[in-house]
């Protein structure tokens, strides 16, 4: 069996849509004759058990400590690769191992590298073009995403679009009438991104329009404890319940089977996993008109329903038609679970992503080499306590914002 190595950003708040796609792979994959391990920062004992509960599938293996020191890490890197061998390497965000992988490479070890663009923004973006010429191939999950890879030059040869998949309900799931409206949340509890206290006035406008509702929310972050306190002073007839994380295994059944709407109110996405989890259970998105991934899935009135990014009266109105027209909730609702099943089904995209494997492993390597492209690169840089890197990134905001600075890389 083939072996595909792939890395993740080990935060407590990362738990989201890519580490969902990722346990989905491994998962799949091996039907196809590819097993995949994935990489990544040790942090405590805590965490790693947290990890396991929330992502049991995905073989995680944490060779970084978490101040391991630019150096180090590269050091750690090499000696993995050259014992685990892998055919193909897939890059989630963690560009700084492009020096070290070309540097594997160009010594004649036969790996291929795979980035991903996972989300319409310039942390994806920007350190895929700055490697364009490093990646033996290159996957856009939205029309959005390609297209905006390809207009910053790179190769269209190279260049993929490959929309995620979910694994769907086999048949189309009856729900049971309810006097509410039943709405869920499911996703990183962040501002950033997410732009989840939004939530906040839209519990307001939707008790302004006497919806007659429940709101329910899955997952954790960053911004939980405001959003609860903001919450709680509004939500006067207990509409509103936390849940925490709960596997992904479990969410079909716990969340999608009790659902009946599911609310985003992203500042941007690449093309939403949970949209289309909801969307392949008979839940009908209600979610931000973001540039990426919603037009290619939402057809406005027949699967879901779109609003301009922060407009949450706009959302709540959507939300109250159908507390007033459960009909079209029922064919909507049908309608978004047929589109789902028949275009983005894990099978389908499992398959594709096995078949661009195979060609990909069939091309000659790209060769060029990968200069480091953050400043961490400079040989002063030993001489500084890697914990000491982690607090100054943190104290002059460096770090990325949804895992607290922890990354010791720009």
């Amino acid at each position: 069996m083939r072996h595909i190595l792939a890395t993740i950003t080990n935060s407590p708040y990362l738990f989201g849509g890519v580490s969902t796609w990722l346990e989905q792979i491994t998962l799949a994959l091996p039907q196809h004759n590819w097993r995949v391990t994935t990489v990544t920062h040790a942090l405590d004992e805590q965490h790693l058990a947290d990890w396991t509960n929330k992502h049991p599938n995905i073989l995680l293996e944490p060779i970084f400590g978490r101040y391991a020191r630019l150096n180090e890490i590269r050091s750690s890197l090499e000696k993995y690769l050259d014992a685990a061998r892998p055919d193909i390497v897939i890059i989630n965000g963690s560009y700084w191992m492009m020096p070290t992988i070309q540097q594997f490479k160009q010594r004649g070890k036969n790996i291929r590298v795979i980035g991903i663009c996972h989300a319409d923004e310039d942390g994806y973006y920007n350190p895929i073009t700055f490697y364009r010429d490093c990646f033996d191939a290159i996957i856009g999950v939205s029309h959005t995403c390609t297209d905006t890879l390809l207009a910053r030059g790179c190769a269209p040869e190279r260049t993929h679009f490959l929309p995620y998949g979910v694994l769907s309900a086999a048949e189309y799931p009856k729900r049971q009438p309810d006097e509410l409206l039943r709405l869920v949340y499911v996703g990183r509890l962040v501002q950033a991104q997410k732009r989840i206290l939004d939530f906040i006035p839209l519990v307001r406008a939707l008790n302004e329009r006497q919806v007659n509702y429940r709101l329910d929310f899955y997952g954790s972050g960053l911004e939980e404890a405001t959003l609860r306190a903001q919450i709680q002073t509004l939500d006067r007839e207990n509409r509103v319940s936390f849940h925490g994380w709960i596997p992904a295994s479990q969410v079909p059944q716990r969340v999608w089977a009790h659902a009946d709407i599911l609310v985003l109110v992203s500042e941007y996405e690449g093309l939403s996993l949970s949209m289309l989890e909801a969307m392949g259970h008979g839940v009908v998105p209600v979610i931000s008109r973001v540039k990426s991934g919603t037009s290619q899935v939402i057809r406005e009135g027949e699967t879901g329903f779109s609003f301009p990014i922060g407009d949450l009266d706009a959302c709540a109105a959507h939300i109250a038609s159908f507390d007033q027209d459960r009909a079209q909730l029922a064919t909507m609702s049908r309608n978004a679970w047929l589109l789902t099943h028949d275009t983005y089904s894990i099978q389908q995209h499992v398959s594709k992503l096995a078949k661009l494997f195979e060609q990909t492993t069939q091309n000659p390597p790209q060769l060029v080499p990968a200069p480091y492209m953050g400043v961490t690169s400079n040989p002063f840089a030993k001489l500084v306590p890697g914990q000491a890197i982690v607090y100054a990134r943190r104290i002059f905001k460096r770090g990325n914002p949804l895992n607290e600075g922890y990354t010791t890389f720009p």
